[in-house]
C-alpha cells in the first residue's frame, strides 16, 4: 500500500494534535458544549454561553436537559450512554 494511500486512512480521532487544532478551531466559530454520558455537563465554550445568556459556573454540573425541549427530556441516562457508546464505536471502527 503507498504511503498516500495509508495517510488518507488514518482518521483524525488517531492523529492527536490534529484533532486538537480542529477542536480549537471549531471552538472558536461554534457554539460547543461538553456533557459526560449521565448528561451533566462539564464544561462549554463562551460562545454557548452568550448564545444562551449563561456563566460557565451557572451550568457546570448541571443536566444538559435544561436546554433541551421537555418531549426529548424522557431520554434516560442510559439510553444516552448506549447511543454515545455506538456513535464512538462506529466512528473508530
Amino acid at each position: 500500500m503507498s504511503r498516500r494511500k495509508r495517510a488518507s486512512r488514518v482518521s483524525i480521532l488517531d492523529r492527536g494534535a490534529d484533532a486538537v487544532a480542529v477542536l480549537a478551531a471549531l471552538s472558536n466559530s461554534q457554539a460547543m458544549i461538553e456533557f459526560d454520558l449521565s448528561g451533566d455537563i462539564l464544561n462549554a465554550n463562551e460562545s454557548f454561553c452568550r448564545a444562551l445568556g449563561y456563566e460557565l459556573r451557572a451550568i457546570v454540573g448541571k443536566h444538559h436537559s435544561m436546554f433541551v425541549e421537555s418531549a426529548y427530556t424522557s431520554c434516560t441516562a442510559k439510553k444516552i450512554a448506549t447511543r454515545a457508546t455506538a456513535r464512538f464505536f462506529s466512528m473508530t471502527h
